[in-house]
């Protein structure tokens, strides 16, 4: 007798800095950088646990043709055990452009490729029928994300929603059992930048995600940027983990960002925390003239 069950969790990964990710939450976020914006991330969650999930991505997103539109890609490898999923993506975007805000809207399509490792998976009982069941396997699907953002370079408000379209995947044969269903993931960023000098400025922002029948995740995260040279930062993930931050810019256009996770949840007892390392370049390419009519914080990257 083979038993099936079901488990609900968040199927996308997570960020600490999911700020500076925000186009791999976001398609509208494509062309609101500078004209080229490239960004490599990794991030190890849950050091100590054997088969933690390991995250890296990198994105590329652009801005052209009077600037009202953008154009970007990303690519997502996600491993947690016996599971591997590579996510490749192609965003569009169309900016509304006022005299001082922007409105993007913006979407994307992705196709997933998900293996499973049954070589991985340790069963307590060898002779479990479910493990001669269980064999490597290999699938491909496709979804849409959409979204929208609000913005200048002091504000920001975005919505979006990750696998808009609810799919099912088979990754093993079982009669009641072995199918993975995508969820929408609806995610809301809420951002604002201010500064008493031009040596300090304050970058606030709170993010919300949730997935049907699984808790929601709640982050809050202040970071100060000290004369466009170092960074340094606090989150609050809402009974989860305080993250620390840290980062500097090397010359004007790139920058470097280190997070650690210190886990308050009950995994803190087993698990060293966190790890999260980013990398930006953004560049203008040429001189332009400001975007917004009140600018101060176009550096923050």
């Amino acid at each position: 007798m083979v038993l099936a069950f079901k488990v609900k969790a968040q199927q996308t990964p997570q960020y600490s800095q999911y700020k500076s990710n925000y186009f791999l939450i976001n398609p509208a976020v494509a062309g609101t950088k500078q004209k080229i914006d490239f960004r490599m991330n990794s991030r190890m969650q849950w050091q100590g646990f054997e088969s933690a999930p390991f995250t890296s991505t990198a994105s590329f997103h652009t801005r052209f043709y009077k600037d009202l539109f953008g154009l970007g890609a990303h690519v997502i490898q996600d491993e947690i055990g016996p599971f591997k999923s590579t996510i490749v993506g192609g965003s569009a975007a169309f900016h509304l452009i006022f005299p001082d805000v922007e409105l993007s809207l913006g979407g994307s399509g992705i196709f997933s490729f998900s293996t499973i490792d049954a070589s991985k998976i340790t069963v307590q009982n060898p002779n479990d029928e479910l493990l001669n069941l269980v064999s490597s396997k290999s699938t491909v699907e496709n979804n849409v994300n959409v979204g929208i953002f609000l913005y200048n370079d002091r504000f920001s408000f975005g919505l979006s929603a990750l696998q808009f379209l609810e799919k099912e995947t088979e990754l093993f044969d079982l009669e009641d059992g072995g199918v993975i269903k995508s969820k929408p993931h609806l995610n809301m960023l809420v951002g604002y930048n201010y500064s008493w000098s031009d040596d300090l400025i304050y970058e606030n922002s709170i993010f919300a995600s949730y997935v049907f029948s699984s808790p929601m995740v709640f982050d809050y995260t202040v970071k100060v940027h000290m004369m466009q040279r170092a960074i340094a930062g606090l989150s609050y993930r809402l009974k989860d983990a305080f993250v620390l931050h840290a980062g500097f810019y090397l010359g004007s256009h790139l920058q470097l960002t280190y997070s650690y996770d210190v886990l308050v949840n009950k995994t803190r007892k087993v698990s060293g925390g966190s790890h999260e390392l980013m990398f930006v370049f953004s560049h203008n390419i040429t001189h332009a003239k400001n975007r917004f009519l009140n600018e101060r914080y176009q550096k923050i990257l």
